[in-house]
């Protein structure tokens, strides 16, 4: 009887023992389970945190590509704008030049030399002044040509001013070149530098052409 409890008393034991352990050993399962699901879901957040981080750079390096593209586009914009003003430019100055060479041989031709002379004289306003021109523009700066500046000029501004024939060799470029008796003091007329004076202007006309040219082609 005795060694029957004494039995049944180390059953007891043993299955109390083994279900401490059991129990202990759920616990640390569980424990390593919440541990391991922590350890999921930080990695999760840190990828997702990474990829965000990647997205972020990915879109910062879009944009300055995208910006690098814009200002190299704008650039060569600018550049062709700036080649096609010049092409325009020097086209014009071309055609002035050979419409008025052209005019030369015309018989309107001295009207044109006066307005020079006569615009050259106002610039200087000296009582004596010589008149240079080319060599076959001297042939038509006459002293008749020269006595009707004179004559205008005192009527328009009481300017008495003696004008002559310069002595100078002719000139190499078309247009007059006007200068004092004395040499310190001279007006070129001639035709590149009536341009070269001309220039900032027909720079801006041509580049308001340029503009609106690009805004119609922009609307249409």
């Amino acid at each position: 009887m005795e060694e029957s409890e004494s039995k049944n008393e180390a059953d007891r034991l043993l299955s109390a023992i083994i279900e401490q352990a059991e129990g202990e050993a759920k616990k640390r399962l569980e424990e390593a389970d919440r541990q391991a699901q922590e350890i999921i879901s930080a990695a999760r957040q840190q990828a997702a945190t990474f990829r965000e981080q990647h997205l972020r750079e990915l879109e910062k390096e879009a944009d300055t590509k995208k910006l690098y593209f814009q200002q190299t586009l704008e650039r060569e914009r600018r550049r062709r704008e700036l080649k096609v003003r010049e092409e325009l430019i020097n086209y014009a100055f071309e055609r002035v030049k050979e419409e008025l060479e052209s005019r030369i041989g015309q018989k309107d031709y001295p009207i044109v030399l006066k307005a020079w002379i006569e615009e050259a004289v106002l610039g200087l306003r000296r009582e004596h002044l010589y008149v240079n021109g080319s060599k076959v523009e001297r042939s038509l700066i006459t002293p008749a040509l020269l006595g009707e500046v004179e004559k205008e000029v005192y009527e328009s501004t009481g300017l008495h001013t003696k004008l002559e024939l310069s002595p100078d060799p002719p000139l190499q470029r078309q247009g007059v070149v006007l200068r004092s008796e004395d040499a310190r003091v001279a007006y070129d007329n001639s035709v590149e530098a009536r341009l070269r004076r001309f220039e900032g202007r027909l720079r801006r006309m041509v580049y308001r052409r340029i503009q609106q040219d690009t805004q119609q082609a922009s609307e249409a």
